[in-house]
């Protein structure tokens, strides 16, 4: 199966978003729910991102994770990100 050219990575601000929380929630994801994707943080930018790319693993896509958030009200920001393959 081929790659997409473009993946979605979901992004959020740390001045709105308690960074403690969202690893807190990410746990829940990997404990719970058996779902795993890296994530990175730009202390700088103050924005941490999920890396919802070749890494996530489990049952649960991007629409799924995001109404993980939504339950939560987490706010988040969807971001296309070229496949390392198309750069």
């Amino acid at each position: 199966m081929s790659e997409p050219p473009t993946w979605t990575h979901i992004h959020f601000d740390l001045n709105k978003v308690d960074i403690d929380y969202l690893r807190g929630l990410r746990m829940t994801l990997i404990e719970d729910e058996d779902v795993y994707f890296d994530m990175g943080v730009h202390i700088e930018k103050k924005i941490m991102e999920w890396h919802t790319d070749w890494s996530l693993v489990g049952y649960m896509d991007v629409a799924d994770i995001c109404g993980f958030l939504n339950v939560r009200d987490v706010e988040y920001t969807l971001v296309k990100v070229l496949n390392h393959e198309e750069e």
